[in-house]
């Protein structure tokens, strides 16, 4: 069943301008949506009116009636929300933290973790999440290899809904729907 759909047509602007328009798109639940295009052309937007976070300036974002007054959690590569944290305190999930390679770092505040460790804590408390959707905005874009193959192997695995904004060519390796806009 769909998730959720923008059946009529979104249309955004950014400060005016138009971003994209047209884009009408049906996400099913288990889906692992890919939404690529050149840089500037609205992948964050799109993620952004998904969340709630922005409104369109046409057309509507539509929830299935399984997943009702549900909203999306998206996640871009910060976690301004929980810097003095430990990840052990926002996740509990202890297979999904080795699966990660994150066990030896539980118990360090968030704040403390380098640029690629914080971001893979952030998929971490993504896919614990309990949103229907999890949104990532570049989830892969500043890791090396052997992590970004980690982050994919936790993506493809679990059992979630994900839109996320790539470049990533492995990303797509893995999608099940692509979204291009522009």
């Amino acid at each position: 069943s769909d998730v959720c759909s923008s059946d009529l047509g979104l249309r955004c602007e950014r400060h005016g301008a138009l971003v994209f328009t047209g884009v009408s798109h049906h996400v099913r639940q288990g889906d692992r949506t890919v939404v690529r295009s050149v840089s500037g052309s609205g992948k964050t937007t799109l993620l952004e009116v998904l969340a709630g976070l922005r409104r369109p300036a046409e057309g509507d974002v539509l929830w299935s009636e399984d997943v009702a007054n549900a909203t999306a959690a998206m996640f871009s590569m910060d976690l301004p929300f929980a810097q003095h944290s430990t990840l052990r305190e926002v996740v509990s999930d202890t297979a999904l933290l080795a699966a990660l390679q994150l066990e030896e770092l539980a118990n360090r505040e968030l704040r403390t973790l380098s640029g690629g460790q914080q971001q893979r804590a952030l998929l971490a408390i993504a896919v614990a999440h309990p949103a229907p959707l999890i949104l990532l905005d570049e989830p892969t874009s500043a890791l090396d290899e052997a992590n970004a193959m980690r982050v994919i192997d936790v993506i493809n695995s679990s059992a979630k809904t994900f839109v996320m904004a790539t470049h990533d060519p492995r990303l797509l390796a893995i999608a099940t729907d692509e979204l291009v806009l522009g």
